[in-house]
């Protein structure tokens, strides 16, 4: 059994998550397709537990977060019809509350970094996105990476200008990039003075490229043999693309170092995680993009609105990393309510589908949605019961009376679903077919009924 950090005792947390499973195989019996997310759910619960780790564990945690985003977002979309995407939902919130009800309550250091990592996933990829619906646009790669190196002007001026502007990327990234990165505050004089020479050697190469191409010039008014190699130099992508290429770099690490300062500076803490959260989500975004594409068909045009679509989504969940400060700090107890909640909620939609109960199918669908509002309740009952032993005695309760708690939530809410089940099979001798008000009504009943049988027996 996993160690958890705080938050529900052990015994009843793993209760709940038996709950969970079962709402959750009730899901996939209902639409095998559901498996998927379900899958994509508990991948994202345990993503989050990665945010509070060390640094390398935070830069998994980091990667994974975009990959988990978007195979939640594909397994949604792969439903084919709107009943099927948001009982998916469903069972992605039934999925992350049963895996963060196990895993414990999340630190504050842990939402903050998870925050960050959604950020900048999100805004990668709402920049690949773009990129995506850009390069699809320009009528392909090719296209696009042609137009660029050319972009910069024809003959050796264009190859001067994309030597001038790698140069200048190099230089802004080399001065920006915090002293930090790379020595201690012990050898800051010396990184400083290793850092202007590398800059005074950028632009010393920057001038003896040009006075090389001058020389070349003047060297082909009367050597043909020069001629050529100036025409292959001006004519040649490879030179063009070396010049794009650490321009781009260049802009990056621009990029890169102006989040990394503004971290550091903003936040006055020993621990910050700054450069494995913008290295991991930057990569997982490209990851992501990678697979999307291969399982797509490599069809851009299909990839780069899911990649916008997902940028909001993970900003999203930078809204839900910033709400959880003012939530309270049990957090394992907000996902076990967030457990119960999304039990009923799934057996209420999949029980409002039954028609008629002449059927297997009608029989299967009715059985899943008995079940998950009784598992649903189960939760309910025994999370109360939870977060009532974590405030009086704490995460180390004795296991017995969880189990006798556990037990007799579990036969009171078991109790409602034979009788709700015979008085289904009752009302169809009066009528041959359930409408949906009258489904919706039996299951409000079975509620009533095991929430009448808890207060009796109490």
């Amino acid at each position: 059994m996993a160690q958890r950090s705080s938050g529900l005792p052990s015994t009843t947390a793993w209760a709940l998550a038996s709950a969970g499973a079962v709402g959750s195989l009730a899901l996939i019996v209902f639409d095998p397709t559901i498996a998927l997310g379900v899958a994509s759910g508990l991948v994202l619960a345990a993503v989050i537990s990665g945010f509070d780790g060390p640094y390398w564990r935070v830069a998994v945690a980091a990667a994974l977060l975009p990959v988990a985003i978007f195979g939640v977002i594909g397994a949604i979309a792969t439903g084919s019809q709107l009943l099927t995407g948001g009982v998916t939902i469903i069972a992605v919130v039934i999925a992350v509350a049963t895996g963060r009800v196990v895993a414990g309550d999340i630190s504050d250091r842990a939402l903050n970094q998870l925050s960050g990592a959604s950020v900048t996933a999100g805004f990668t990829a709402g920049l690949v996105g773009l990129g995506g619906l850009l390069v699809a646009d320009a009528g392909g790669w090719s296209t696009l990476v042609e137009a660029t190196l050319w972009f910069s002007g024809t003959g050796l001026v264009g190859v001067f200008v994309w030597a001038i502007a790698g140069a200048f990327a190099l230089a802004c990234a080399v001065t920006v990039l915090p002293a930090g990165s790379f020595v201690p505050p012990t050898d800051h004089e010396s990184y400083l003075e290793v850092r202007t020479g590398l800059l005074a050697a950028l632009a010393v190469s920057v001038v003896l490229f040009g006075v090389g191409l001058a020389g070349l010039i003047v060297a082909s008014w009367y050597v043909p043999l020069f001629g050529d190699v100036l025409e292959t130099i001006t004519t040649s992508w490879i030179v063009r693309g070396v010049g794009a290429l650490v321009t781009a770099l260049g802009v990056l690490l621009i990029v890169f170092a102006i989040s990394v300062r503004h971290s550091w500076l903003s936040i006055d803490a020993r621990r910050n995680a700054a450069v494995p959260l913008i290295a991991g989500s930057a990569l997982g975004v490209f990851i992501a993009f990678t697979l999307t594409l291969s399982v797509s068909g490599g069809s851009l045009e299909t990839v780069s609105p899911l990649f916008g679509l997902g940028s909001v989504v993970l900003g999203v969940g930078w809204l839900i990393g910033q709400a959880g400060r003012w939530v309270e700090r049990e957090s394992s107890a907000a996902s076990a309510a967030v457990l119960a909640v999304a039990l009923v909620a799934g057996g209420v939609v999949t029980g409002a589908t039954v028609t008629e109960l002449t059927t297997l199918e009608g029989v299967r669908t009715a059985a899943v949605s008995l079940v998950m509002i009784a598992a649903g309740l189960f939760a309910y009952d025994l999370s109360r019961y939870g977060r009532t032993l974590a405030r009086d005695i704490g995460p180390t309760a004795s296991p017995r009376p969880q189990f006798v708690r556990a037990g007799w939530s579990a036969l009171v809410a078991g109790l409602g679903v034979p009788v709700a089940a015979f008085g289904l099979v009752v009302a169809t001798l009066f009528a041959p077919t359930l409408s949906v008000p009258a489904t919706a009504a039996v299951i409000v009943a079975l509620g009533a009924l095991v929430i009448g049988t808890r207060l009796l027996f109490r």
